[in-house]
């Protein structure tokens, strides 16, 4: 699970713990001691530990939920970002999800988030596609609370359409809130309150949204974000915002429910958090809608849909935001729903195949003592190492990436000392691993060796060995031959990949992503020639940074990215074989994510499946550790394997930081992360 724990002064640092149930286990016992939180194979249920350690087996109260059913008629098909969609199928999802609700004889209610149907619904089935689905809502022997998204709007005008839900109201507006119990409130927002579909074309909110759209999309197609940069990518006509007199019905629900002294559940088909989600899916005022939340301390979850991938946050106000998976997107077979148990304390989300279980807690444990697999407290880890990843820096002003992050060179360099201080004021780490891009590609080349030894002394200020990996920024800057004598990664013929052993439980594997790179190499290298052999084959793009044209996973194949080689495979499969028989447990490292939920698709190393696919042959890794993806991200792959990539030094603004240390247990490691990390 994820929880805040509070630092000294105002700031939070994140601190999160990994069960990771590993030891001991038969090959044929870990579909049953997976950890709780996954992302695929059937949930695993029993009692909660709740924050204090102790079990606690009755909630509050308990719900089901599902989002993003976009069922209809029609053959599968795919995403415009070529994800398959299973139209007919998410019927089937819903159905089972209703059974189990009603099998476990104890929710209150079921929640849906919303595009119960699928917009390609041909028109003259939407009323009676509409109808079908919520029939199979029904079933549930409780209410179920429905809210609109895009893909029900595309098939019926509001007139039409929330009667059907059973939203009542009298001027079009599908926001409302209910209390299931004295001790919480629900509130669920209309995402499309302002919205260019759904309201009457002459209607004030309809042109409302389309000024917003053309003020803040130059494209003809409004649903298209290209030329858009990060957060501005959420102008897209399929996204909406929440409008003035909602907000002030908002803003008095939440005063109301501070005095009644009741703890908030948001829920909105359109996410409000942007760590949660893709930029493309938010609402278009979630930061509007969030400054008002922030106001008040009652609401501690957000939930929403629309996002098919699904994510998880906490906000800088310790809110937890999660994104569902969709049950459009289940192949036959899967499905993604949950069940939800509410405490005083927490909510746990349970969830089923596709849809990864997620334990919110509103009061965080103590950091000295961690909370074991079994609800035991275990107060030392076995070893604790520090971390730090992208830190970028550059003797140049603050700039931007490409799309449109701001990016603080100087202030990085910074960060790092401050992270130094800490780990040395902690005496208890037996080293530190950088995560690569040590400086920025924009440093001015003839300042690039002196940047990077400027760099490397700060980290050699750790009393303790200091482990390096390469990424594309360091090699933007120096070519192999004259960056790995720097970073002390010694190697005969260019490698950056190695191990290392701290305990003898323990290996930590370093892998090399750039092995197979466009850049770092010599340019008649063989290993130049390949990745460019690669490039052209999957990029048709002229500029091969751009992933302009590419879909879904063939995003990553842009020059900034990298593969690891047939040697390094091979070294790999050798080390993992070594450590299987040594009984050691191994953490992977590399600048480039190796899983695909934890870190967009522009990031991944070119064959992450190859490397993945070894590594599933073993049993003995546990984590998998990467930067690259500047906002960070977290997964638990099907073998039970968590991935965590870990938030950019480089982006901090003045005075915040994005380092962090690690306890590595027997049964677990708990990273605990400062300020945005």
């Amino acid at each position: 699970y994820i929880v805040l724990t509070h630092e000294s002064g105002n700031s939070f640092s994140k601190h999160e713990e990994w069960k990771l149930h590993f030891t001991n286990l038969k090959s044929d016992e870990l579909d049953h001691k997976r950890p709780l939180c996954k992302r695929e194979g059937r949930a695993r249920r029993g009692a909660m530990v709740s924050s204090n350690g102790l079990t606690t087996a009755q909630p509050l109260f308990s719900f089901g939920l599902i989002s993003d059913v976009q069922y209809a008629d029609i053959p599968d098909g795919r995403s415009f970002l070529g994800v398959p969609r299973y139209y007919r199928h998410s019927l089937l999802v819903l159905r089972r999800a209703v059974k189990e609700w009603n099998s476990l004889e104890k929710h209150k209610f079921v929640i849906n988030f919303g595009d119960i149907v699928d917009g390609l619904c041909p028109k003259d089935q939407s009323l009676g596609t509409i109808k079908k689905v919520v029939d199979e809502f029904e079933m549930f022997r409780g209410p179920a609370y429905h809210m609109i998204g895009n893909h029900c709007l595309y098939n019926l005008p509001r007139s039409k359409l929330l009667p059907l839900l059973k939203i009542q109201t009298l001027d079009g507006r599908a926001y409302y809130d209910f209390s299931p119990v004295p001790e919480y409130r629900f509130v669920v927002l209309d995402g499309y309150d302002i919205s260019a579909i759904g309201w009457p074309q002459d209607h004030p909110k309809t042109l409302e949204a389309l000024k917003i759209l053309r003020e803040k999309n130059p494209n003809e197609d409004k649903n298209s974000p290209m030329n858009l940069e990060g957060l501005e990518r959420r102008f897209l006509m399929f996204n909406g915002a929440v409008g003035k007199e909602q907000m002030e019905w908002l803003d008095g629900v939440l005063l109301e429910a501070t005095k009644l002294k009741q703890k908030v559940v948001v829920c909105c088909h359109l996410p409000l958090d942007s760590g949660a989600a893709s930029d493309k899916g938010l609402l278009w005022n979630y930061d509007e809608v969030m400054n008002l939340i922030h106001r008040y301390n009652c609401v501690k979850v957000c939930f929403a849909g629309h996002y098919h991938k699904g994510g998880y946050s906490i906000d800088s106000h310790g809110i937890h935001h999660r994104v569902l998976e969709a049950a459009l997107e289940c192949p036959p077979g899967t499905d993604a729903f949950g069940n939800i148990d509410v405490y005083d304390d927490r909510i746990s989300l349970v969830g089923t195949d596709r849809m990864g279980s997620t334990d919110m807690h509103f009061n965080p444990p103590k950091r000295d003592i961690m909370v074991s697999s079994n609800g035991e407290a275990t107060t030392q880890p076995l070893f604790s190492f520090g971390l730090i990843s992208d830190v970028q820096y550059a003797d140049i002003p603050d700039g931007r990436s490409f799309l449109g992050v701001p990016r603080y060179y100087r202030h990085s360099l910074l960060v790092l000392q401050r992270a130094v201080q800490e780990w040395n004021s902690l005496e208890k780490h037996k080293f530190v691993i950088n995560f690569g891009d040590t400086v920025d590609g924009f440093c001015p080349k003839d300042q690039s060796l002196g940047a990077i030894k400027k760099v490397v002394d700060e980290f050699e200020m750790f009393r303790g060995p200091v482990y390096h990996m390469i990424g594309n920024h360091c090699l933007y800057n120096l070519p192999r031959s004259k960056l790995l004598p720097l970073l002390k990664i010694q190697t005969l013929d260019g490698s950056a990949y190695y191990d290392f052993s701290p305990v003898p439980k323990y290996r930590f594997v370093v892998l090399d992503g750039y092995d197979i790179s466009a850049i770092g190499w010599p340019q008649d290298h063989p290993k130049t020639l390949e990745a460019l052999k690669i490039l052209r084959e999957k990029n048709p793009n002229e500029d091969k940074n751009s992933p302009t044209n590419l879909k879904g996973l063939e995003r990553r194949f842009v020059m900034f990215n990298g593969a690891i080689g047939k040697e390094q495979i091979e070294w790999l499969d050798g080390v993992l074989l070594e450590a299987t028989k040594l009984k050691q447990k191994v953490v992977v490292c590399c600048h480039l994510p190796l899983d695909p939920v934890a870190a967009s698709e522009e990031t991944l190393l070119w064959n992450y499946d190859e490397v993945i696919n070894l590594i599933h042959r073993y049993n003995c890794v546990k984590v998998c550790l990467a930067g690259h993806n500047h906002t960070g991200g977290y997964s638990i792959d099907s073998h039970g394997i968590h991935h965590r990539v870990f938030e950019a030094a480089l982006e901090c603004p003045p005075g915040t930081d994005a380092f962090g240390y690690i306890d590595v247990y027997d049964d677990r490691i708990s990273l605990v992360g400062t300020d945005r990390m």
